[in-house]
């Protein structure tokens, strides 16, 4: 919600009048008091950004780019200091400590712009900070560039490009002559011509934005609050009822959903909230658990989006195991040419029991063509971005049911006739994870490991980006110069089930130049127009640039997400091919910033912010990243004991 920014009215007839404005309000310092030098304090978090971080620390960040409104601003490493911060996990809160340097590193802004050649001031933040990239200090990788940092001591308005409007700053002035704001101007935006100005002490003083006209408080010691963005806070509505938590969560949801106004990705709020509010109704009446998470599980379904999910560990499992934990022992792919072909039996399951093969042709279900039985199957994966990903994991729930289940199946054997079986579905997982985009993955590895494909040519495998952030980067630059240092011209970089997480810009290791991506857009509530938020984001180079003759980048449904966000920036690189049988998944958009926490512990994510290019387009979502060599879905390739992907990229490096 947009916060109304008011200024007191003796200042503004003050203003208006064209008088010396007032000076601000000093708290008083006893005679035998040192200057300050240290800051402590604390934060309250709601969301898991923080907890999903291995390193946490305080940093004061040189405001000199918001003085300037200049999004591409770039805080020298020298400006920022680094204290401690300790959390507690269970009660979501943190304590910090922060000493000052005698003279800090930052940029002076010099703000009464009276055409005297003045220093000016240095200003600062207070911001919760985690080594996200190579170091512990945000260098040449800060995306925000200082501007509306998600927990910091300063409040901003999230729905003004990150106007600050409250809060406290840390300003240091190096004498007695410099100016500095006593409060709001009448256009209610700090550091705009229209402040109305006045003195600040030497040395470092912190200036309490929430008091009017400003205080300025100078003690040894001082106490700050580092406060939660609002748009990143979870909206936790646990203690309300079944149906006022999903009547606030849909209201909300509306108003701030990425893709409103796009009809093929925004639900049909009309005839969508009212549907679900009568199943959540029912729900509260019977106080029916179960009801009330299927209920929302419908809700999710509706949309067309990946990253929108629901979840509840034991209402989640209880739920699957009823609808689909059972299985008929088989899997199946569809092929290009539109033939379904089985890719797995199980041993002695039903299937195999009923004399299916691998290599089958898959015919009909349930008396009807497998093309048509597929189409009314709702995964319980679901949603997805792309209509190929859905497609995908149709046919693999198309052979889910309840234990005990009974359906026809028609199948063709290699060197037989067609044949229609009755199987019944048996306990088991077994077809569901052979045919799933992360089989084989190990949730234990490292988040980057790397190794030879032979003497000419290197692999790296990048797991995830959700992982410690600098230590991904650490090993993936230390893969780069194990090739390097053993002469190795080729690399295959392998995305296939890297889930997603943080943007890194793997990209950067391989150029000099920077690459843009998108530009973040957020929906203001109170107009419902979306607009442009921060500068655009672009992949950095990382300082070292590493040459390789060519690079073959490996994807699939499994590269979500950020992981889609490094293929894009590669595939800009002129020596890189994108190899795989699919696309990537096709879902891009901000959830860390729209998590609720609904009663009975059932927690919900939608899309918050979404990305688009410099015309207008949806930056990745709905489309993916589409191999540039495409691995052909026929039968030589589903059925290869083989890694026929990793093979073609292998023949695209050549042997040059």
């Amino acid at each position: 919600m947009r916060r109304a920014i008011l200024c007191c009215i003796p200042f503004l007839l003050c203003a208006c009048a064209g008088l010396v404005p007032s000076e601000p309000t000093v708290m008083p310092i006893p005679a035998a008091q040192s200057p300050l030098a240290i800051l402590s304090g604390a934060l309250e978090y709601t969301g898991n950004r923080i907890n999903n971080r291995g390193d946490n620390a305080v940093m004061l960040l040189d405001l000199h780019g918001f003085v300037k409104r200049d999004h591409d601003f770039e805080p020298s490493s020298t400006s920022q200091v680094l204290g401690p911060l300790e959390l507690n996990t269970g009660s979501t809160t943190g304590r910090f400590t922060l000493h000052l340097p005698a003279v800090p590193g930052g940029s002076f802004s010099d703000l009464d712009e009276n055409g005297r050649r003045d220093r000016g001031v240095q200003i600062f933040n207070l911001i919760w900070w985690s080594n996200e990239a190579s170091g512990p200090f945000a260098d040449h990788d800060d995306q925000l560039r200082g501007w509306g940092q998600s927990y910091t001591s300063t409040i901003h308005d999230t729905n003004s490009d990150g106007e600050i409007i409250g809060g406290t700053l840390l300003v240091w002035a190096p004498d007695s002559e410099q100016r500095f704001p006593v409060d709001l101007g009448p256009d209610g935006l700090l550091f705009t011509a229209d402040d109305p100005l006045g003195t600040i002490a030497p040395g470092y003083t912190i200036v309490d934005l929430d008091k009017h006209p400003f205080v300025h408080r100078r003690n040894s010691e001082e106490e700050v609050i580092l406060y939660e963005r609002s748009d990143y806070a979870t909206q936790d509505y646990q203690s309300k009822s079944y149906t006022a938590a999903f009547t606030a969560l849909a209201q909300r949801v509306r108003d701030t959903y990425a893709f409103a106004g796009l009809p093929d990705r925004e639900p049909d709020w009309d005839t969508l909230i009212p549907k679900v509010t009568e199943q959540v109704q029912q729900a509260e009446n019977r106080h029916d658990v179960q009801a009330f998470y299927l209920a929302l599980r419908e809700f999710t379904y509706a949309f067309q989006d990946g990253h929108v999910a629901v979840d509840s560990t034991d209402l989640r499992d209880n739920d699957f195991n009823a609808q689909y934990g059972g299985g008929y022992g088989f899997g199946a792919h569809e092929l290009d040419d539109g033939r379904f072909l089985v890719t797995f039996v199980q041993d002695h399951g039903p299937a195999q029991i009923a004399e299916m093969e691998v290599g089958a042709e898959f015919l009909r279900f349930n008396q009807q063509p497998v093309d048509e039985a597929l189409q009314t199957v709702i995964p319980y994966s679901a949603p997805y971005s792309t209509k190929a990903e859905m497609r995908y994991q149709q046919l693999r729930y198309l052979l889910r049911a309840s234990v005990g289940t009974t359906a026809t199946v028609e199948f063709k054997n290699p060197a037989g006739e067609a044949q229609t079986v009755s199987l019944v579905a048996i306990d088991e997982h077994e077809s569901l994870d052979e045919t799933s985009i992360y089989a084989g993955l190990d949730s234990w590895a490292l988040p980057v490991e790397y190794w030879y494909l032979d003497d000419r040519i290197g692999n790296i495998l990048v797991g995830t980006n959700a992982d410690d952030a600098a230590l991904t980067l650490e090993l993936f630059e230390r893969a780069l110069d194990a090739f390097e240092s053993d002469q190795v011209n080729r690399i295959v970089i392998d995305f296939r089930q890297d889930d997603g997480g943080a943007l890194l810009g793997l990209a950067g290791f391989f150029s000099d130049k920077e690459i843009p991506l998108a530009q973040e857009f957020q929906r203001d509530t109170a107009t419902g127009v979306f607009e442009a938020r921060g500068a655009p984001i672009i992949v950095r180079p990382k300082g070292r640039t590493f040459e390789f003759k060519k690079i073959a980048v490996l994807v699939g449904f499994g590269c979500a997400s950020a992981c889609e966000s490094e293929v894009y920036a590669l595939s800009k690189l002129p020596n890189v091919e994108i190899v795989g049988q699919y696309p990537t998944s096709g879902m891009f958009a901000s959830v860390i910033t729209d998590e609720y926490k609904l009663p009975e512990r059932i927690t919900l994510q939608f899309s918050k912010w979404r990305y688009q290019t410099p015309d207008g387009l949806l930056f990745l979502e709905g489309i993916g990243v589409q191999p540039t060599v495409r691995v052909p879905v026929d039968i030589e390739t589903v059925l290869s004991d083989e890694d026929v992907v990793r093979q073609a990229a292998v023949r695209a490096l050549g042997t040059e």
